[in-house]
């Protein structure tokens, strides 16, 4: 194990005095966050390896004040004393340390051995690791955040929003271009290869999630792209997230190929206003249930049909909070990102579905992926 130094060159961030104040009106000595999301939003910084090897352990200390200390694995350990070069880090090494003895090594180093208040992810954290640290700190009180931690990042700083909106317009446009380019022969293949260079193309490093269905096929909720052709007047669905920075936004678009026929255009106005009636209540301190309830009445025959939410926050996860659901009790604040998501799958016919990533506003909303109008269907020429 080595001790060396690294800190923000910018000052601390928002997120990190979000973090601290968390800290104080709990009664802490400091939080430990070991999960990718946490550490991210506590170090600005995405360790790649981090969520496909879970093993290899990252945290950040969080103490009343500041960004307190610093855990990494050996192989990045490059990364992240160049992007932090003045908190305290400690570095371990793989299939040689025990991460969890360094990470208590650490939190003794900046807080001390006595008895200690300290909180922790414990959805995120393996039990084995939990225990490992009970036995090397045996006065500490491990303290849940989960929830807490959740419910301070649903509102997003104003870094975060310009982050996000970045992303949800890329995904945007890749949708845009992938639909402008299809046509009647080519496979749900190339469509996916299509939406996911134009992605890139735009700046994005990474994507999360990819649909491209077509026909019978969009009736499958995470479809991903086959070798099945595109035909005339098949329903195209197309959803894909962008990544940047340990952030990802997601769009969804439905299109059709040629001119809709009454059948497909009756199911879509009735997704379509479904989605203009669940917005039209978007506001804060609205009551998720009463959104989520508008929305199911207004697809009629469809409701049947319904997924068990019209949206989910987004950002460091796919899916957080707020919730918009029959059961949610979430609250919606001013500066949360929401994913508003109509969704319907006609099981042996087709699939609708519309994504937009809005942002709660003082009065109301403003749609961020706004490139395209995900109230109207997108018609493929056919």
């Amino acid at each position: 194990m080595t001790i060396e130094k690294c800190a923000p060159a910018g000052g601390q961030s928002e997120t990190v005095r979000k973090l601290a104040g968390l800290v104080q009106r709990r009664q802490l000595d400091g939080v430990v966050l070991l999960s990718p999301q946490g550490f991210t939003y506590a170090t600005g910084l995405r360790i790649v390896s981090h969520p496909l090897m879970r093993w290899r352990h990252a945290a950040a200390l969080v103490g009343p004040q500041d960004l307190a200390g610093v855990l990494a694995i050996d192989m990045e350990r490059s990364f992240v004393a160049d992007a932090l070069p003045t908190v305290p880090l400690v570095v371990w090494k793989e299939f040689v340390e025990e991460p969890m003895e360094a990470l208590a090594g650490l939190i003794v180093r900046i807080w001390g051995s006595g008895p200690l208040r300290i909180g922790i992810e414990t959805d995120f954290v393996p039990a084995v690791r939990l225990d490992r640290l009970r036995e090397k700190l045996p006065e500490v009180t491990w303290v849940a955040l989960d929830e807490d931690l959740e419910t301070l990042r649903s509102a997003k700083t104003a870094a975060e929003l310009d982050t996000v909106r970045e992303l949800s317009l890329a995904a945007d446009e890749a949708l845009r271009v992938g639909l402008l380019g299809a046509k009647v022969g080519q496979t749900e293949a190339e469509l996916g290869e299509r939406i996911v260079s134009a992605l890139y193309a735009s700046g994005v490093t990474e994507h999360r999630f990819l649909i491209a269905a077509t026909g019978i096929g969009s009736q499958y909720p995470n479809a991903g792209p086959t070798t099945r052709r595109i035909a005339h007047g098949d329903v195209v669905r197309v959803e894909i997230f962008g990544g940047r920075s340990g952030y990802q936004a997601g769009v969804a678009r439905t299109a059709v190929v040629g001119a809709p026929t009454a059948d497909v255009q009756w199911h879509w106005d009735l997704v379509s206003g479904a989605r203009r009636a669940g917005l039209e209540m978007l506001r804060p301190g609205a009551d998720p249930r009463e959104i989520y309830a508008a929305y199911v009445e207004a697809l009629g025959p469809l409701g049947e049909h319904a997924i068990a939410f019209f949206g989910h926050g987004m950002g460091l996860d796919m899916h957080e909070l707020p919730y918009i659901s029959a059961t949610s009790t979430d609250t919606i604040e001013s500066g949360a990102i929401i994913g508003i998501e109509p969704f319907a799958m006609i099981p042996g016919r087709f699939g609708f579905q519309v994504k937009d990533v809005v942002a709660v506003t003082d009065d109301g909303y403003t749609v961020i992926s706004d490139l395209m109008d995900g109230g109207e269907l997108f018609v493929i020429d056919g």
